[in-house]
């Protein structure tokens, strides 16, 4: 858990305060310092530490502005998603009957087609774009938390406390968000710090495919789609920019787990 916790710190730092640290414009282009004499892209040197792509752009200054939009979309679309499914949850869990039949029904329809190829599809109809993106991936993520909110409300609601609530006459509406829910923030939580890291991976999926942010704003999905025609002379234009995804995802994952040992230590 520390190291996820690390991990994810640094990552949140290099975006909020990447833009400003980047030592020059990430679109800036200069095509005549881009390549070198064997046409392969300029390596590391004193005015670019990581080099730069084909276009003459700093890979560096690029990554640091990557991070924001990948650390944007995740998060954003995390809540979207997070939003919907603990509504759903709640919802399903304590009414059940036909509200319940009704919610789980859509949640089946949903997670019966592949996450990633129904993000493609729709994604795909509009233009490519942070906010289509932001959409699509929030309101397509929430199935997951639903189901897992809906099984512990359903514990939950037969609980003594939950039969003196109603025995006093409380509401649905208070026994719901201020009863119940403070019980089941434990496996929201593991499910939200999950599904930034699975967000990001899929944000970056769909800019390497050419449908996440348009260019010249970088992301790292799109700087490996860039640099893929240049595997063999400039292999760190996909590395780098893969090494960004896989540490940025590994922090995510080893801190949910480690919130998963910490808040729900049965499992």
């Amino acid at each position: 858990m520390r190291v996820g916790g690390v991990l994810v710190a640094l990552v949140l730092l290099v975006a909020v305060f990447g833009p400003f640290l980047a030592p020059m414009d990430p679109a800036a282009q200069d095509i005549a310092a881009g390549l070198s004499a064997n046409g392969a892209p300029i390596g590391p040197s004193a005015a670019h530490l990581l080099g730069t792509d084909p276009l003459g752009r700093d890979i560096l200054s690029r990554l640091l502005v990557g991070a924001r939009i990948s650390m944007l979309v995740g998060v954003l679309a995390t809540t979207i998603a997070l939003s919907i499914g603990l509504v759903v949850g709640l919802v399903a869990g304590y009414f059940r009957g036909i509200v319940d039949t009704i919610a789980m029904r859509a949640v089946d329809v949903l997670m019966s087609f592949p996450f990633l190829l129904l993000c493609i599809a729709l994604v795909a109809v509009r233009e490519p774009g942070i906010d289509n993106v932001l959409m699509v991936l929030g309101l397509l993520g929430w199935t997951t938390m639903a189901r897992v909110v809906r099984g512990k409300v359903l514990s939950e609601r037969e609980k003594e406390y939950v039969q003196a609530a109603r025995a006093l006459g409380l509401g649905h509406t208070r026994i719901i968000f201020r009863h119940i829910l403070p019980n089941v923030v434990g496996p929201v939580m593991v499910l939200a710090t999950l599904g930034v890291a699975a967000t990001i991976l899929a944000e970056s999926v769909l800019s390497y495919l050419g449908l996440g942010v348009p260019p010249p704003t970088p992301s790292w999905g799109s700087m490996i789609s860039e640099g893929q025609a240049w595997y063999r002379l400039a292999p760190r234009l996909i590395f780098v920019p893969g090494i960004c995804i896989l540490i940025t995802v590994l922090g995510f994952n080893l801190l949910g787990e480690g919130l998963r040992d910490v808040l729900d230590p049965k499992d």
